[in-house]
């Protein structure tokens, strides 16, 4: 159930990156080295990375994200537009609620 969870978010993250193509860059910050970035997925530094920017990179990282967000751990992806940051908070709700599913359930057996 988890593991469905995880790919379902990371899906919706991934989808967040295809709606935001064509936005307007955000700064990372306002120094001369300032980056140009559209989404978490521009931001995201790609130091270790032989192959480039794939869709199958993306839906990693998007795992990687979604996974990270249900466990309640921290990431090194994050959110850069509102829009990133709106759907990182129905994400944490959802697995929130989730959470309070399974240890009900869990709970009930004993």
């Amino acid at each position: 159930m988890l593991f469905l969870l995880c790919h379902w978010l990371a899906c919706g993250w991934y989808m967040v990156v295809m709606i935001e193509e064509n936005e307007e860059c955000i700064f990372t910050s306002t120094s001369e080295q300032a980056e140009c970035c559209t989404s978490w997925f521009d931001c995201y530094r790609f130091i270790d990375v032989q192959g480039g920017q794939t869709a199958a990179r993306k839906y990693f990282l998007s795992l990687w994200w979604s996974t990270a967000e249900v466990l309640t751990v921290s990431s090194d992806i994050y959110p850069v537009t509102d829009t990133e940051r709106a759907y990182q908070i129905v994400v944490r709700i959802l697995a929130g609620i989730v959470y309070a599913y399974l240890i009900g359930a869990v709970c009930s057996i004993f």
